[in-house]
């Protein structure tokens, strides 16, 4: 999902997985699977364009065709730093690109809200002034804490983070 929606893995660990042994099966590696790279552009789809917009969404749901380096010996590739681009990558501080980018990049999360895991909600309706996230195997500390809390008069609007 990750190149799907060409978006940066963040991996999140806690002091539980951090410290401790835990057993799993054993991973076995499938040489024939298939994983799917998102919009991907190939040395001929780019010979049949006349330019290459890193940036451009053509099918107006946020995320762009990309390339792999190496791909074409003159196009697809591009050179970036982490500030405002334009669709073709070419940097600029117009305020009407950056709105552009912005925009195509709310259209991206759209596109990513049914791909990704729901996460798991422990309330009816969203009435607390508090809130707690939690993820992994901090879950049977949060819903201890949760529970303690609630003995204290203290009730949270919670949810475990499941993507």
């Amino acid at each position: 999902m990750a190149d799907f929606l060409q978006t940066p893995v963040i991996m999140m660990s806690d002091l539980d997985l951090g410290m401790n042994y835990h057993l799993s099966e054993p991973f076995e590696w499938d040489d024939n699977k298939k994983y799917d790279l998102g919009k991907v552009l190939n040395a001929e789809d780019l010979d049949n364009m006349e330019v290459f917009g890193r940036y451009l969404d053509i099918d107006e749901d946020g995320v762009c065709y990309r390339t792999v380096p190496g791909t074409h010996p003159t196009k697809g590739s591009f050179f970036t730093r982490g500030t405002s681009r334009d669709e073709y990558a070419n940097y600029s501080e117009d305020g009407d690109v950056y709105v552009a980018v912005v925009n195509r990049l709310l259209k991206k999360w759209d596109t990513a809200k049914p791909l990704v895991p729901k996460p798991e909600l422990y309330q009816d309706k969203f009435e607390s002034k508090y809130g707690l996230v939690f993820f992994g195997t901090t879950t049977y500390s949060a819903l201890e804490a949760m529970d303690i809390m609630e003995t204290q008069g203290l009730e949270l609007d919670s949810m475990r983070i499941t993507a």
